[in-house]
């Protein structure tokens, strides 16, 4: 999630569970407070990426017998830097869940998907630092929208351009903000010119590499006095 977020509480809403499975139409609600000494930010101050362990919430909600429907995501889909120079190319289809606009089912309580492709290489830090940019139409709302890496077919085409059998399912990043052109016009025909500037979006997105989430779960086991099992 993104680190910008300083509200010392906030309320979490996630879909209902039923037998293992989503009961949509229902929300599990909890309400975090004293968020600040839960997260824990990156160790750069110019990388917005923080976590909050989620143990809390769902202990919460389990004991109020309002569980929670998840699918939980482990260093497994965190892509290594090998991984990424073998089996990403430079251009990907991407997928990215989140709330653009604030926009989500309000009867079902599920968010929205979306796509877009990779314009700049993954395995590259774009402009010295762990993020890349996707081509895609990003607002505000899709702030630490997971970035994720999935082929739907089955298949892809590798670097050589021969099709590989078999799918990925990767978290690639998290959303961090969207790039605009400042735009500036003039008011006219009234006594005083006023200027305005407007803001014109370019439909890319950057992305905080999913090691940057990596990064900032070392600190939270130190606080609980827990080893990462390698």
């Amino acid at each position: 999630m993104s680190s910008t977020l300083r509200r010392t509480a906030f309320l979490v809403q996630m879909v209902s569970a039923i037998g293992g499975k989503p009961n949509f139409g229902r929300a599990s609600t909890a309400e975090l407070t004293d968020v600040n000494a839960l997260r824990s930010d990156h160790p750069d101050p110019n990388v917005d990426v923080t976590v909050l362990p989620f143990s809390p919430v769902l202990n919460y909600l389990e004991a109020a017998g309002n569980v929670p429907y998840f699918w939980p995501l482990s260093r497994e889909h965190l892509l290594t830097s090998e991984q990424l120079d073998q089996t990403v190319d430079a251009v990907e289809e991407v997928l990215f869940v989140g709330y653009p606009d604030n926009i989500f089912d309000t009867y079902n309580f599920t968010p929205v998907v979306r796509t877009g492709v990779t314009a700049t290489p993954i395995a590259l830090d774009f402009a010295g630092r762990p993020q890349f940019l996707i081509d895609a139409s990003v607002f505000p709302g899709s702030s630490g929208s997971p970035v994720i890496l999935f082929d739907r077919s089955g298949s892809y085409r590798g670097k050589d351009g021969a099709v590989v059998i078999g799918g990925r399912f990767a978290l690639l990043g998290v959303l961090h903000a969207v790039r605009v052109r400042q735009v500036e016009a003039d008011i006219v025909e009234v006594p005083t010119r006023y200027g305005i500037r407007l803001a014109d979006p370019l439909n890319l997105g950057v992305v905080f590499k999913a090691s940057t989430i990596d990064e900032c779960i070392e600190p939270v086991l130190a606080r609980s006095g827990l080893v990462r099992v390698q």
